[in-house]
């Protein structure tokens, strides 16, 4: 008898051991098991709202070039409206310096339509003659000494800018 109840004791105890063990392992894994979930949907929502707000700043960037486009455009278009261009450029072979220089006056006018267009220029191609708000010159001489690009000869600048169409290339 009495073996029947140490056995039964050893069992109780283990029975007690185990219920014991199992209460403290939900004790200790059940914050662990949420913390990990939690950390989780912390996580997703954090980086939704980071895309969320990259997304907006984009947005935002694209509204901003788009609005300065539309700027150049418009620049692009009073200037080439100008009745004095246009008489410029049907003529561009009989043109004195003074009709140039007038038009150069002319150009500064636009400067003021936009306060981030640092510069512009008019080319005309048959009497190779460029006009800014400031000067005029040639082509060759603008693009070797006032307004160099690096890693680009005076040939390749000519076949890109003045001989090839560049329909809205800012």
């Amino acid at each position: 008898m009495l073996k029947w109840k140490r056995f039964s004791m050893d069992e109780m105890r283990k029975s007690v051991f185990i219920k014991l063990l199992v209460s403290y392992l939900i004790v200790l894994l059940l914050p662990v098991v949420i913390s990990i979930f939690l950390f989780n949907r912390i996580e997703s929502i954090m980086v939704e709202h980071a895309n969320n707000s990259n997304t907006a700043m984009l947005e935002q960037v694209k509204d901003v070039l788009d609005n300065r486009f539309k700027e150049v455009e418009q620049l692009s278009l009073q200037i080439s409206f100008d009745q004095k261009l246009d008489r410029l450029m049907m003529n561009q072979q009989n043109i004195s310096n003074y009709e140039y220089i007038d038009y150069v006056k002319e150009l500064n006018r636009y400067q003021t339509v936009s306060s981030y267009i640092n510069d512009y220029y008019v080319y005309f191609s048959e009497s190779d003659v460029l006009l800014s708000p400031k000067m005029k010159t040639n082509s060759s001489m603008f693009f070797n000494h006032i307004k160099r690009y690096e890693n680009r000869a005076y040939v390749g600048i000519r076949r890109f800018f003045i001989l090839s169409t560049n329909e809205k290339c800012y």
